[in-house]
């Protein structure tokens, strides 16, 4: 599947102020407020001198497609008939060219019902960088089809991801006030326990206890569970919300129902291992390696493993871990800590004195004050003139858990909205 390279214009803060506008304008039409809309005209010249070219196309697009929510819509002169824009929809849809896709539900009506025209705008805008028109696409999507739980999934992770989190918690209050079941009700308990996280200690309290409440009850009342990975999210938010609150029993637990629910969840089998570490560091190390045969896309497991195999003078084996870490993304001091293990590693098996030196060169450039990576090479550069190959154990710093670089359970993606799709 091609994935379409796309601006994104959110560190610009002119296009954050105009689109806000555009949107405030949209809202003042819809309401017939003219004074208003004269008033927010006139805020709009300002940010406009300040748009690059592509800028200006983008945010002219976003005018036409609001022109929605006040249902109405504007459509190209000549359009092809809605089977062909449908089918070349379809096309662009799957091929990940959303700019294509916005442009096609520009040309004329299609033989999608109009909600879900509504969520494919959405959908686009979140995926190009733009929350904020997203989440008034999709609201609009809920005035038209309110029984469509995605939709409502949607708005509460884009009330998130704006760091709206007061509004986010109220919401998914209202949706488990209102009985919400199956994954929304998930969703909505798991909302709160990420509101929390911005929360002073007392009322991040009382969030997660409440998100704790709510999926006991979700989860217990409902059967069948077994190879429901939405059930295993929520059995992960569980145990994330009891570890918050130092229950470590109940939090094992919820992560052991995490994995029967979801055996392929490498989330579940990490959070576990990182829980396990202190009192069953075997049992941990089979979470991480069963992650990490499941090509992981978290760093933790093979961090961690290639750590332990540094530890134990299993040299090769470090390599093998820290080689698993090369197609992912991750950031520079965790990068510079790769870097140091494998210069580790390479000058104890003997390999060239020049690519030890390097690798250690980039580990400190990446994570200049460091330390530790500063001190071991100079323990390496001492062995290397006086032509020792096997560095005194007791004389290296293998970076451990209370290293930042090393990542913990909060450097794990939160498995809410993970199947919001």
């Amino acid at each position: 599947m091609k994935l379409e390279t796309e601006l994104r214009y959110a560190n610009n803060p002119y296009f954050e102020e105009y689109e806000k506008l555009l949107i405030d304008l949209s809202r003042a039409m819809a309401a017939g407020d003219e004074d208003a809309a004269d008033a927010i005209r006139e805020e709009m010249d300002r940010p406009w001198l300040e748009l690059s070219h592509e800028e200006v196309e983008r945010l002219n697009g976003l005018s036409q497609d609001l022109f929605m929510l006040e249902g109405l819509d504007r459509y190209s002169e000549h359009a092809r008939g809605p089977s062909e824009i449908t089918l070349a929809l379809k096309e662009a849809w799957e091929q990940r060219e959303l700019n294509r896709v916005l442009g096609l539900l520009r040309e004329g009506p299609t033989l999608l019902v109009r909600d879900r025209v509504a969520y494919l705008r959405s959908r686009c805008y979140e995926e190009l960088g733009h929350p904020l028109s997203a989440l008034e696409f999709i609201r609009y999507a809920v005035t038209l089809e309110p029984s469509a739980d995605v939709y409502q999934w949607m708005v509460l992770e884009l009330l998130y991801r704006l760091g709206r989190f007061a509004e986010v918690a109220q919401q998914a209050r209202a949706h488990l006030g209102q009985g919400a079941k199956g994954p929304l009700a998930i969703q909505a308990a798991a909302v709160l326990y990420l509101a929390s996280r911005d929360e002073p200690e007392d009322n991040a309290r009382i969030l997660v206890q409440e998100a704790v409440n709510a999926l006991d009850a979700i989860l217990n009342s409902q059967e069948d569970m077994a190879d429901n990975s939405m059930a295993a999210y929520g059995f992960l938010t569980l145990g994330s919300c009891y570890e918050w609150l130092g229950n470590r029993e109940s939090a094992r637990e919820a992560y052991d129902r995490a994995v029967k629910c979801h055996p392929s969840s490498d989330q579940a089998l990490v959070l576990r291992g990182l829980l396990r570490e202190s009192d069953d560091p075997e049992g941990a190390r089979d979470d991480f390696l069963a992650a990490a045969k499941l090509h992981t896309g978290l760093l933790t497991p093979y961090l961690v493993l290639a750590r332990e195999a540094l530890k134990a003078k299993q040299f090769e084996e470090c390599l093998k871990w820290c080689g698993e870490i090369g197609h992912l993304q991750i950031n520079p001091r965790a990068l510079a800590l790769v870097l140091e293990f494998r210069g580790i590693a390479l000058f104890e098996l003997g390999r060239s004195d020049n690519l030890v030196h390097d690798l250690f060169r980039q580990a400190l450039t990446l994570d200049p004050l460091n330390e530790r990576i500063q001190q071991n090479y100079e323990t390496v550069r001492q062995a290397m003139h006086t032509g020792g190959r096997s560095l005194p154990h007791e004389e290296m710093r293998i970076a451990d858990r209370s290293d930042s670089a090393v990542p913990g359970r909060r450097d794990i993606a939160n498995p809410v909205f993970a199947t919001a799709a």
